[in-house]
């Protein structure tokens, strides 16, 4: 690994951290699907499509691709975070 991407990686791993624990995934069926349950948190995560339009936007542009794919899958993605 180089120390060039440890920022990239520490990003990512609490972009997934944030969004692996909350509503929208249990909402989107990959936990069904991939047979995972993430871990419950004590409080629950509140999701604002802003702020998961603003943390893709701060990945970079791969995951700004996969955000605007993402849009285009109504059966992975609430409405308004679809709009967002």
């Amino acid at each position: 690994m180089k120390l060039s991407h440890l920022r990239q990686y520490q990003k990512l791993a609490s972009f997934l951290y944030k969004y692996g624990t909350s509503d929208l995934v249990k909402h989107s069926g990959l936990t069904d699907a991939l047979d995972f349950e993430p871990e419950e948190k004590e409080a629950v995560l509140d999701v604002k499509p802003e702020e998961l339009v603003q943390d893709i936007k701060d990945m970079g542009p791969a995951f700004i691709k996969f955000g605007q794919l993402l849009s285009t899958r109504p059966d992975l993605l609430p409405a308004p975070f679809i709009k967002a």
